[in-house]
């Protein structure tokens, strides 16, 4: 029943549609501040912060593997070695798809923050669910730092699952939208902020297809493709 009251409420719709990816970008940010805390504390989030931690390449972990065959030396005197192989980036091509969607997420957020704002200020009210398109426009500013910072090679965890929660707002909204439509005969809205919505939805679909798409590197490229076949076989 809650299910169906989100649907049929547009404030919550506002509300839960947008909640999500803003408290998993804040739990991001604070876990990656250098505060000093308990020790059982400590433990806890460095479990949850596992799967977002940088970790090497396949690339870089071979050539880390042969710099350690051919020098024949003990991995306590490897670990300090470095990469001497160049070792490849990301195309351009793909990072920049990834910083102009997410460039395009937080014009438009703002945009929208701030038509809301003016409408607010006219009307002389305030409410919390004003400062929401700000904050989802602060979701796809962590986005675009992230890509401009480290380029993607391989999937990375913590965008995708900011994807999937601003997805799943989308279709939300929009869901919520035509069920108010078909059961209560609530007006659709303009078509203008349908058109956004739809812009939007592609847009994000198009950011987690990248992610999907994003090539795992597996297997190495030492492993022989015919021995993983007997060896399934």
């Amino acid at each position: 029943m809650a299910f169906y009251e989100c649907l049929s409420d547009s404030c919550e719709r506002q509300l839960w549609s947008k909640l999500p990816a803003i408290v998993f970008v804040a739990i991001i940010i604070v876990f990656s501040l250098p505060i000093p805390l308990p020790r059982f504390l400590s433990n806890f989030f460095a479990i949850i912060k596992s799967p977002f931690l940088p970790t090497l390449t396949l690339d870089e972990a071979e050539e880390l593997q042969r710099q350690f065959n051919e020098t024949n030396t003990s991995p306590s005197q490897s670990e300090n070695r470095t990469v001497q192989k160049v070792i490849e980036k990301a195309p351009k091509w793909r990072t920049g798809l990834f910083w102009f969607l997410a460039f395009i997420e937080v014009g438009g957020w703002l945009v929208v923050a701030i038509l809301k704002t003016i409408h607010a200020t006219r009307l002389s009210t305030s409410d919390i669910r004003l400062y929401l398109p700000f904050l989802a426009a602060a979701t796809w500013v962590y986005a675009l730092v992230r890509v401009i910072h480290t380029p993607p090679l391989t999937p990375p965890f913590d965008l995708f699952i900011l994807t999937i929660f601003h997805l799943l707002g989308r279709v939300l909204t929009l869901g919520g939208q035509l069920y108010t439509n078909q059961t209560i005969g609530t007006k659709l809205p303009s078509k203008n902020i349908l058109v956004a919505e739809g812009v939007d939805l592609g847009i994000i679909t198009i950011f987690l297809t990248l992610i999907m798409f994003l090539p795992l590197n597996v297997p190495s490229a030492d492993v022989d493709p015919a021995k993983i076949v007997s060896l399934i076989v």
